[in-house]
């Protein structure tokens, strides 16, 4: 006789590697169950409710916010930094802990810290 879940609560229960041909999960709550390798051959999951568990879901946001809020903080400190290497008046002040100094090379036209083709200034050398 096929196993029957019916009465069983089954989120997040492991049924790796078992046989459950024709178990019944009907309309059962599965979120976070693991079926790896698990022999599933004419199970019914009609109207079973699948997906992650809450707590995985939360902690997921969490993790996706953080990382959006880093990646602001970071290309906004890049921005900075671009931005103080060609602004003439900032370039001999310290940025968040690196001093940027982009004196320009005079016979050549150079910017020491990009090394591209530079317009001349007038900071001195």
């Amino acid at each position: 006789m096929p196993p029957d879940y019916a009465v069983q609560n089954l989120q997040g229960r492991s049924f790796k590697g078992q046989n459950l041909t024709g178990a019944n999960f009907r309309g059962k709550d599965i979120k976070g169950t693991d079926f790896t390798n698990a022999i599933l051959k004419d199970a019914d999951f009609t109207g079973a409710k699948a997906g992650l568990q809450m707590h995985w879901v939360i902690g997921l946001l969490i993790i996706s916010w953080l990382l959006s809020a880093l990646s602001v903080f970071l290309l906004t400190l890049v921005g900075v930094l671009i931005a103080s290497i060609f602004d003439a008046r900032i370039t001999q002040k310290p940025i968040t802990g690196v001093a940027v100094k982009a004196r320009l090379e005079p016979a050549f036209g150079y910017c020491h810290v990009c090394l591209v083709p530079s317009l001349r200034l007038g900071i001195p050398s």
